[in-house]
């Protein structure tokens, strides 16, 4: 393994165990260690399986619960999408790659809570009533990855600067 992906999985693994820290609701690093996971693993199985066998783990400690399906499906989309365009992820576009991965897993959840959580009517009434619910919660993730994907990708623009062994590999295209 090489030190470049270590220091990948490590910053990953560390982000994601910020959500054991006390938080304010959705304000974690799990969606931003996701967009980073997707744009900056060179194999796509790793950027998929880092992030969420870290979420496992962290879920270990924390509990299980019934829309869990939902929450990893959606961090799963975000490595996916990330993975999808992350040539494109650079500078101020990942400012709007951290909002658009908020509103995904805003979507996503908010939809697993409407569908098993038993909260809401099982028609469009209860889907929309269940999406004005979560509207605060919306906000919350946008700040929380605005904020962490800048801390992650900023931290590790430094190390690949500073640190010749972190640097991407050279493509031969």
């Amino acid at each position: 393994m090489s030190k470049r992906q270590s220091a990948l999985i490590g910053l990953v693994f560390l982000a994601v165990f910020s959500r054991l820290l006390p938080h304010p609701w959705n304000w974690t690093a799990v969606g931003a260690a996701s967009l980073f996971a997707g744009s900056r693993f060179e194999r796509l199985g790793e950027a998929l399986f880092i992030p969420l066998a870290a979420l496992l783990i962290s879920d270990l400690i924390l509990g299980f619960h019934s829309t869990m399906v939902f929450v990893y499906g959606a961090f799963a989309l975000i490595v996916l999408a990330a993975w999808s365009c992350r040539e494109w992820i650079r500078g101020w576009k990942i400012g709007a790659a951290a909002l658009v991965s908020a509103v995904l897993f805003f979507l996503v959840s908010n939809f697993g809570v409407w569908l098993v959580g038993g909260f809401y009517s099982a028609d469009l009434r209860g889907l929309w009533t269940c999406y004005v619910a979560g509207l605060p919660f919306l906000a919350s993730q946008a700040m929380g990855d605005l904020f962490y994907s800048a801390v992650l990708f900023g931290l590790w623009a430094q190390a690949e600067t500073r640190l010749p062994a972190l640097a991407p590999p050279v493509r031969a295209d």
